[in-house]
């Protein structure tokens, strides 16, 4: 990749070295013709925010801040770190061996591929590559190291003698297990050396290991020793901690490989949403749809770490602009298809089918190293059986895993006659034929629960006749919805199965929210030239761009589509996340999710707050800039407004008891912020899974050097020998008592807090707060900076409707008010208390809001309110969350209140001008 750093996961690297081929130089040149620069400016300033709130990508404990080991620390708190040639998942000593370690000790200088604003990769002060994830959990609790500097050395010498370093340490490991032979660091090194070279001390053992694990077991008569798929040794991550994972290893073209399907994202960091991690539910097609994508990205040369971030429908944005091509989600996730059906007719030219897609029988038998509240049973076989050979349903493979001619005719490429089939791959049980079908009922289930949620959050209604419950449908080999007998349920079907997608939502809003949305996609049609017309119609330029920060952020605009016609809204969702159907006088939401029916569930519940909010907040807008209003346009407003009182009127008004502080054990914050957040949702604060909550709290002493299986605590002892010689280990030093910072995880619902709150620890030692809620660095800032020991955050939708109201109607700094506003705001409520507005946006980077939000609410001895310009309301308390959420309430009635006055105020100096 560059001076420093190797392409790893090609194997250990035995080929190339029998060549003596080290490095391949590629050199580019010359210009490119950019089809449309502008548009992919605003593209790139998408995918650039969508990375700024990612807590893995640009977090204070994410790649950016430390590299890909930024994992290390979380991977062994879920109980997936792989210790021992994976038979048990926890290295006690890991707290000491982490990326803060590396940090103290060797002070690493950051490095990146060209333009990259994450770069992951680190270099040492004096020059050395320090390893990346995989290398620091393989060369230390794989192996049976607590030494970082042999991590170091041995990394180095990998790059030096172009070996793969998880290969070459998985290999060391099954070779420790199969001998039973201790790896001191001297071994090591020699062992290495030998892999790479043939020469040193352990020439002819480490020649014996430069065929890989694999080989090696096999040679030594125990192949189940070796933990690879296909061949290739599986990366520092057990798939007995995440089912999506294990599935991934058997199945990847690549053999065992998290490269082209990585389900981490979504059941260990959380994004785009959260999925049970020991479920194979809805599993089989989130696995397709994430090796798409990774052979999509693959193809524009996009680094897989930016799919945490962006998705595909951002980078067809930049690739029809940089091309002139025209393009969208789905175009490059049909890209992405047909590039791993052509490496499955590879594969299958080479003899690999279904004995292949398999793991090893350990991860079947034996558990790995449980927590108090984390089992990790061992994988349960039948399950995993059922999800491949659902997997190859989706896929459009045989029963045995082999391509099909004509899948591969209708994806444009030729299926060999003559592939090898082998009655012996083909046997019932191999297939797991006799387990059909066993995510359906639970895909149904979580359909369900999704529809009951938006239901019981007042957005939709129950129990109504027809169309007006929320229908989820969801796929994975099959496709069942949240309800039967609905009559949307074929148009459902339709797009689903056009999109591929694993989750389809139509919901019809209610109340208020309904009037509203309907009324900006009614006038977005108008603005177009265009009627509402019937359904049929395949209209669907038009769009709503509502200005709210969830919306820049996420959503980008809300398509609008004529009639409820399954291929029109097919095309909206294939370019956004979700789109607005205007169908018999009604507005229905249209979103779809690649993982999970929670995707489309945060997508409509964010489209509803966003149009509530763009609706009133363009009302008052065009009050102020005193644009003509026809008087339907205000009549319809009238009646709006009295829905929505009708509505508060039936809001509870009495003050809740909540739990009182201070909080002086984290089981009591913890309960306490489940309570709370709870309330938020039930009082209407917050929509969707956003906002975020946190509680300062005193945590109990411990070490940072904890002992071994056997109860003592693990050293290392050095030999000075001049040509394996290497650096004592840092002592273990323990870590004082101190606090905790409690806080929801990223993508948590505020209302289904508990096992989702992170504890981070603030002498910033660990990294295990990397699911933290992307806004940590701004509440770690009020802390450090105030007396604040709560911090409730929401998203009060007349407090945003305020902080973007603004009499500058000329201000030169129109359209960045969000990320630089020079004019100092705020808002005085009735009873006296200020609120400044701040800019900012979520996450990390020169305008984030952890740079503008602190200073707010900690200057003159810290405020107890602020709000963050079209994003929401953060509320302190000093010693619980009871005057944090009076605050958060009492603010937004006064924001309600005073919005209808400052309507009111234009209404009749509009009047009285006439």
């Amino acid at each position: 990749m560059d001076l420093y750093h190797m392409a790893g996961r090609c194997g250990v690297g035995r080929a190339f070295g029998l060549k003596n081929l080290k490095y391949l130089s590629v050199r580019g040149g010359g210009d490119i013709a950019i089809a449309d620069p502008a548009g992919l400016a605003r593209a790139r300033e998408d995918i650039l925010r969508l990375a700024g709130a990612s807590p893995a990508l640009m977090g204070e404990h994410g790649l950016a801040n430390f590299g890909t080991g930024s994992l290390f620390d979380l991977m062994d708190a879920r109980r997936m770190m792989p210790t021992d040639n994976f038979a048990r998942t926890h290295f006690a000593p890991a707290a000491r061996l982490n990326a803060h370690a590396y940090r103290n000790r060797y002070h690493p200088l950051r490095r990146g591929c060209e333009s990259c604003p994450v770069s992951c990769l680190r270099l040492s002060g004096d020059g050395r590559p320090l390893p990346e994830f995989d290398a620091m959990s393989y060369f230390t609790a794989l192996i049976g190291n607590d030494a970082l500097e042999l991590a170091m050395r041995a990394t180095d010498f990998c790059a030096c003698l172009g070996l793969d370093p998880v290969s070459a340490a998985a290999s060391l490991a099954c070779r420790r297990e199969i001998t039973g032979e201790d790896l001191d660091p001297e071994r090591v090194l020699a062992l290495l050396l030998g892999m790479g070279a043939g020469e040193g001390p352990e020439a002819a053992a480490g020649r014996e290991l430069s065929g890989g694990a694999s080989r090696y077991a096999a040679s030594h008569g125990r192949p189940e020793l070796a933990m690879a798929v296909k061949g290739l040794e599986l990366p520092a991550m057990d798939p007995r901690g995440a089912y999506g994972l294990a599935l991934a290893y058997a199945v990847a073209t690549h053999g065992g490989s998290s490269l082209r399907a990585n389900p981490i994202s979504h059941e260990v960091l959380r994004k785009p949403v959260a999925t049970d991690r020991f479920s194979f539910a809805g599993k089989a097609r989130g696995v397709k749809l994430a090796e798409d994508a990774a052979a999509a990205a693959d193809s524009l040369c996009l680094c897989p770490h930016l799919l945490l971030a962006a998705g595909m429908e951002e980078y067809a944005r930049a690739y029809a602009a940089a091309t002139g091509l025209p393009a969208t989600g789905g175009d490059l996730l049909a890209v992405g298809a047909r590039i791993d059906y052509r490496e499955r007719l590879i594969n299958a030219a080479w003899g690999f089918g279904v004995a292949s897609d398999d793991l090893p029988a350990r991860f079947f038998a034996e558990a790995g190293s449980a927590a108090p509240d984390i089992p990790v049973p061992p994988l349960p076989r039948k399950d995993f059986l059922a999800a491949r050979a659902a997997y190859y349903r989706i896929r459009g493979l045989t029963p045995g895993g082999a391509p099909r001619p004509d899948i591969a005719a209708s994806l444009g490429l030729s299926c060999p006659d003559g592939l090898p089939r082998s009655e012996a791959l083909e046997s019932p049980e191999a297939l797991g034929d006799h387990v059909p079908g066993t995510g359906d009922s639970a895909g149904a289930l979580l359909a369900a629960r999704y529809a009951a949620k938006l239901v019981r959050a007042g957005l939709c209604a129950a129990g109504r006749e027809g169309a007006g419950e929320p229908l989820f449908a969801v796929q994975d080999a099959e496709i069942c919805f949240s309800r039967e007998g609905d009559p949307r349920a074929p148009v459902a079907k339709a797009v689903i199965r056009e999109l591929g997608a694993a989750a389809l939502l139509l919901a019809e809003p209610v109340g208020a929210r309904q009037a509203a949305i309907f009324e900006l996609a009614r006038e977005a049609l108008a603005a177009a030239g265009l009627a509402v017309g019937s359904a049929g119609e395949l209209a669907v330029g038009p769009a709503v761009e509502p200005g709210d920060c969830e919306t820049r952020t996420f959503l980008h605009d809300l398509p609008v589509v004529r009639g409820l016609d399954a291929r029109a809204i097919a095309r909206a969702l294939s370019r956004r996340k979700g789109c607005i159907v205007l169908e018999g006088g009604r507005a229905l939401l249209a979103a779809a999710g690649s993982v999970s029916p929670e995707q489309p569930f945060v997508t409509a519940s964010s489209m509803v707050f966003a149009c509530f909010v763009a609706y009133f907040s363009r009302h008052l807008r065009d009050l102020r800039a005193g644009v003509v209003m026809p008087s339907a346009r205000r009549e319809r407003f009238a009646v709006i407004r009295a829905m929505l009182a009708a509505e508060a009127a039936r809001l509870p008004h009495t003050e809740p008891r909540l739990m009182a502080g201070p909080f002086e054990d984290e089981a009591a914050a913890r309960a306490a912020m489940c309570e709370v957040g709870r309330l938020v949702v039930e009082q209407g604060l917050v929509d969707s899974t956003f906002g975020n909550v946190s509680c300062r709290v005193r945590a109990l002493a411990e070490s940072a050097a904890p002992p071994d299986a056997a109860g003592a605590p693990r050293t290392t002892t050095w030999a000075a020998d001049a040509v394996y010689a290497v650096a004592p280990a840092l002592a273990a030093t323990p870590v004082t008592p101190g606090e905790l910072l409690l806080i929801s995880q990223t993508g948590s619902a505020l209302d289904e807090l508990a096992g989702v709150i992170d504890a981070c620890r603030f002498d910033g030692a660990s990294c295990a707060g990397l699911t933290a809620s992307s806004e940590l660095v701004a509440h770690r800032a009020v802390y450090d900076g105030g007396p604040a020991r709560t911090i409730l955050h929401g998203h009060p939708p007349f407090a945003v409707m305020l902080s973007m109201d603004c009499d500058k109607l000329g201000c030169p700094g129109l359209g960045q008010c969000h990320r630089a506003c020079s004019t100092p705001r705020g808002l005085t409520t009735d009873a006296g208390l200020y609120v400044p507005i701040v800019p900012g946006e979520v996450g990390a980077g020169a305008f984030g809001l952890c740079n503008t939000l602190p200073p707010a609410l900690t200057q003159d001895g810290g405020r107890s309110a602020a709000i963050v310009y079209g994003h929401g309301l953060f509320a302190t308390g000093e010693r619980d969350f009871r005057d944090a959420f009076a605050t958060l309430a009492g603010v937004e009635r006064f924001c309600r209140a005073e919005y209808f006055r400052r309507v009111d105020a234009l209404e009749a100096l509009r009047a009285g001008g006439k």
